[in-house]
């Protein structure tokens, strides 16, 4: 299977395959990365092992500010485990299965906030418009908060 060369989200042309070694020579960890470039440089990363990009390529400022979402947004899904009590957990699931259905559910609330389709709802595919909602919508937002509007949606 192909994958189609993703459009830069600056200048809309086809970015580029290559490697983390062309990027990044002085990171040795990421030499055997891929990436897809864009000739004005935006980039971005390629899921493990494929040619399927993480996202859309962007820029410094775009890569800056999806950076920022994450480091507010994955902290949410990765402490769900702390909604549930220790006998929950052992009894239930193990902290990466509850990582892995939070990380979901916190998305999908995202998703729902921001008026996205869960299959556009997703950092790497972000504008900075969109990265600045989606901080307005997550700071000091906690996984409990998240938990029970999933509940009520359940409903």
């Amino acid at each position: 299977m192909t994958i189609p060369a993703p459009l830069c989200t600056h200048c809309r042309t086809p970015a580029s395959l290559t490697t983390g070694a062309a990027i990044y020579p002085h990171r040795r960890d990421l030499h055997k990365k891929r990436f897809w470039v864009c000739p004005c440089g935006a980039r971005c990363g390629c899921h493990l092992d494929t040619t399927v990009p993480l996202g859309t390529p962007a820029n410094d400022a775009l890569r800056w500010a999806r950076s920022a979402v994450h480091r507010v947004l994955d902290p949410i899904w990765r402490d769900a485990h702390l909604a549930y009590s220790d006998s929950d957990v052992r009894r239930n699931a193990s902290r990466k299965c509850i990582a892995g259905l939070a990380r979901d559910r916190v998305y999908r609330w995202l998703a729902d906030q921001m008026g996205l389709a869960e299959a556009q709802c997703h950092v790497g595919m972000f504008d900075a418009a969109q990265c600045a909602e989606a901080m307005r919508l997550l700071r000091g937002r906690t996984y409990d908060e998240i938990r029970a509007w999933a509940k009520e949606r359940e409903k």
